[in-house]
């Protein structure tokens, strides 16, 4: 499992220059100074956002507890008590970057066929309503028809 260290070697900022002062920094002090500071954010109950990352934030969960047979015969329950946790959301920049099959490609294909369904829908709707009207001024005619066949029977008597 890599670390945030190796993460930050990766990215090339292991060692940090200071452009005014020239003094170095060593990022692993930066990174546990700033991660602890986001654990202290977190447990005053502020939610703590990173740009581009993700969202820390803290929950408070009940207290609960557990029995299995298995427990039952080594003499009881386990229990949890009542405690935070903290939980992370990540960005939606995050989220593209994690499923690139979601990305800006993918959603252009997937708006293209959003399009061509919709066109083909408003074309089978628009048949539907060519078809009623042409039904309905059928039944018009009919019904015409036997309104004047009506007025002649009328008319003969």
């Amino acid at each position: 499992m890599k670390n945030i260290i190796t993460a930050a070697r990766r990215a090339g900022v292991h060692n940090i220059e200071c452009p005014n002062c020239k003094r170095k920094f060593n990022t692993s002090q930066l990174l546990r100074l700033v991660f602890k500071a986001i654990l202290e954010m977190v447990y005053d109950g502020e939610t703590v956002s990173v740009p581009k990352f993700g969202m820390f934030r803290a929950i408070t969960m009940k207290a609960r507890s557990h029995k299995t047979p298995i427990m039952e015969s080594a003499g009881g329950v386990a229990r949890w008590p009542k405690r935070k946790v903290m939980k992370f959301k990540q960005s939606a920049n995050a989220r593209r970057v994690m499923n690139p099959e979601n990305s800006a490609a993918a959603k252009k294909a997937a708006k293209k066929t959003a399009k061509a369904r919709a066109a083909r829908l408003r074309r089978e709707l628009s048949a539907i309503q060519e078809q009623k009207e042409r039904v309905s001024a059928a039944n018009k005619r009919k019904y015409a028809k036997k309104k004047a066949a009506m007025l002649l029977k009328k008319r003969k008597k």
